[in-house]
């Protein structure tokens, strides 16, 4: 599996009020492609894993799923009844630990969606796959790539100056710090660096604090500059 993914804290309040632990609980999650953005009315494949007392914790139940997103890219599912994978999902002792939800997305099947609706050719598939797989799972990247972060990609931001910007991803985190991401082809330019930084100051402006800049070239291997 050729994922994305996030951890997030299972808060099992229905649990408090029962002695016996639950057969199977509702889960949402907020789908996203590739480049961040939702993935609306499309078939996904789904592993989700429940990890015993940290983010990075043993995985004491997995199993998968393959629902369709809705029209705002949100998935449903109940946890406890899908197809497992390992583990028994009964034997979980709530009471004991904390646990949190690692949800994973197959990338292979968002490519294969775009194929399908036309946005992308078949010819263009192996190549596409690659290039997202050396962005998404670089280790200077990948945490860019959580689906708990906000992303903007390629969104208008006006500056105090009546100016517009169109950083190419944007990634807020629940503490209002922001790293702007920007895409890039060919040999490395120190204009670059002015127009991120540029973005910096009109973020800034807009009450963030920017963490970093990054500037990703991107032809058969990645390339990550900091600004």
């Amino acid at each position: 599996m050729k994922t994305l993914y996030s951890i997030i804290l299972l808060m099992l309040i229905s649990t408090l009020a029962y002695s016996q632990a639950p057969e199977a609980f509702n889960y949402q999650a907020l789908i996203r492609d590739g480049s961040g953005n939702i993935l609306a009315n499309a078939p996904v494949a789904i592993q989700i894993s429940i990890l015993q007392d940290s983010e990075i914790g043993s995985a004491v139940y997995v199993e998968r799923f393959n629902p369709t997103t809705t029209a705002y890219g949100l998935i449903a599912v109940k946890i406890g009844k899908g197809s497992v994978q390992s583990g028994t999902f009964s034997s979980i002792d709530w009471g004991a630990h904390q646990y949190y939800i690692k949800t994973e997305v197959d990338i292979e099947d968002t490519i294969q969606h775009y194929y399908t609706t036309g946005f992308i050719q078949k010819e263009q598939l192996g190549k596409i796959e690659q290039m997202i797989d050396q962005v998404v799972k670089h280790p200077d990247l990948a945490p860019y790539f959580q689906q708990n972060n906000t992303v903007l990609n390629e969104r208008e931001i006006l500056t105090v100056t009546g100016e517009v910007i169109i950083p190419d991803r944007l990634v807020i985190n629940s503490a209002k710090e922001a790293v702007i991401i920007d895409y890039k082809t060919g040999k490395s330019d120190k204009k670059y660096h002015q127009q991120l930084e540029n973005y910096a100051a009109t973020i800034q402006q807009l009450g963030f604090t920017v963490k970093k800049k990054l500037l990703v070239y991107i032809s058969d291997s990645v390339k990550i500059e900091e600004v």
